[in-house]
């Protein structure tokens, strides 16, 4: 072991280690201010491209009643496609929506969740009604034709696929993410499947703040 390696810390170490330090928090500092400094051009919106020329497309809700993709316009969704036969991802999709929105109380009062089916052919809006019955009236799903359906479906680069089962019967796989689409219909941001429950109210958090900023 050589010399250096065996000195031991001196008081008058001090000063080097603060000076570090400091030109640390400095450097940290520099870099937040280049990222958020006052009048630097807004960062472009990844999703930007999402769910454009839309507004027309011809939905049924589980009322029953009919009406357009734009229609829904007005308040922040948050949107994600499935089916009701899903076994765990869009069960658990809703749930954690759920419990997010719960958590985050009145600063979430005027979100609302809208559920697209690509199962439309089974998902019938008395099928969507009681599979949301136990969410309250924030809680929408929406089928409608195939054709109309895969609109939206490809407006939001969502993917799925009926996968034959034993019986003749089938499932679908799908895109499992929740799309944060502001009253505008402008999707700003995603939630992926499993994301963990603090950083989804995190996020949803943000979400909302910046629409009323």
């Amino acid at each position: 072991m050589n010399t250096d390696a065996r000195r031991q810390f001196r008081w008058t170490d001090w000063p080097v280690l603060l000076l570090a330090g400091l030109v640390g928090v400095l450097a940290v500092l520099v870099v937040l201010y280049v990222v958020t400094k006052p009048g630097a051009p807004p960062q472009e919106n990844a999703y930007a491209a999402f769910a454009r020329d839309i507004d027309d497309v011809a939905l049924v809700g589980a009322d029953g009643a009919e009406l357009r993709w734009g229609d829904l316009n007005g308040k922040p969704r948050l949107v994600f496609f499935g089916f009701t036969r899903c076994a765990e991802i869009c069960p658990t999709t809703v749930a954690e929506l759920s419990a997010a929105i719960d958590a985050l109380g009145p600063d979430a009062a005027d979100v609302e969740v809208t559920f697209i089916s690509v199962d439309p052919e089974r998902d019938t809006p008395e099928v969507l009604a009681a599979y949301f019955l136990s969410f309250g009236p924030r809680f929408h799903g929406y089928t409608g034709e195939r054709a109309e359906i895969d609109r939206i479906v490809r407006a939001f680069r969502v993917f799925y696929e009926h996968v034959p089962t034993d019986g003749g019967d089938y499932t679908v796989n799908h895109t499992a993410i929740t799309y944060l689409v502001t009253a505008d219909g402008e999707v700003v941001d995603i939630i992926g499947y499993g994301n963990p429950h603090d950083r989804t109210i995190a996020q949803l958090r943000a979400f909302l703040n910046s629409r009323r900023a």
